[in-house]
């Protein structure tokens, strides 16, 4: 991953959350990490991981503000979360969803459940 696209990812998971975060600049990150990113009605974005998570985005109104909101920040950092994208871990988890329940892609069970303990 290219070091722009770490600074935009490290940003959107600064705490507390960095105001001046490009709309370009997160819609090439998402690119890079192999996201579709398409524009819904002209004012918003929709995002979805190689994964399949997805999520949207609302956008300011052009040049007034190229900026993503805080709303969007949150919702772009938990869609990166859910794809196993973390600021210490750049790149998408391939095998783990989050909604899998614990399954790889092909229904496997990644770990065991815990045993039954009856009482």
């Amino acid at each position: 991953m290219q070091r722009h696209h770490l600074r935009t990812l490290a940003a959107l998971y600064a705490h507390p959350l960095q105001h001046g975060v490009r709309v370009s600049k997160v819609e090439a990150l998402l690119r890079a990490l192999g996201a579709e990113v398409s524009e819904l009605d002209g004012r918003r974005l929709k995002i979805v991981m190689p994964g399949g998570q997805e999520t949207w985005i609302r956008l300011g109104c052009g040049i007034q503000s190229p900026d993503l909101d805080s709303e969007a920040m949150l919702r772009v950092r938990h869609l990166l979360q859910e794809a196993g994208v973390t600021a210490e871990h750049p790149e998408p988890e391939a095998d783990r969803h989050v909604e899998d329940h614990g399954r790889d892609r092909d229904g496997r069970l990644l770990h065991s459940p815990p045993p039954f303990v009856s009482v």
